[in-house]
């Protein structure tokens, strides 16, 4: 472990966007250190966040296309008529069984 290790995962964690993961690969030092010392450099929590919601967005895509890819809409749209219709037909239904 050098001594300049900070300076450098500083830069790569800020400036080139690496996870704590690819950083301690690149630099060998332990996860726990560098957690440690990020945790302390101002800017930390805002960057946190940023990628926070970065992921969440990136994730909220993934499942609306895998959703455009794997569930079948044979049914045609959904439409406000379509829910009710859907609603109308369950509450048929539950009302006819009985629960004990």
């Amino acid at each position: 472990m050098t001594p300049e290790w900070r300076e450098e995962a500083r830069s790569l964690f800020f400036d080139g966007g690496k996870s704590i993961g690819e950083i301690e690969k690149e630099l060998q030092v332990s996860r726990k250190s560098l957690s440690g010392f990020l945790r302390g450099c101002p800017g930390y929590q805002k960057e946190r966040e940023k990628r926070k919601r970065e992921h969440a967005d990136r994730r909220r895509e993934y499942k609306r296309e895998w959703d455009r890819q794997h569930r079948p809409f044979s049914a045609g749209a959904v439409t406000g008529e379509t829910l009710r219709r859907e609603h109308d037909l369950a509450a048929i239904e539950l009302s006819r069984e009985r629960y004990h």
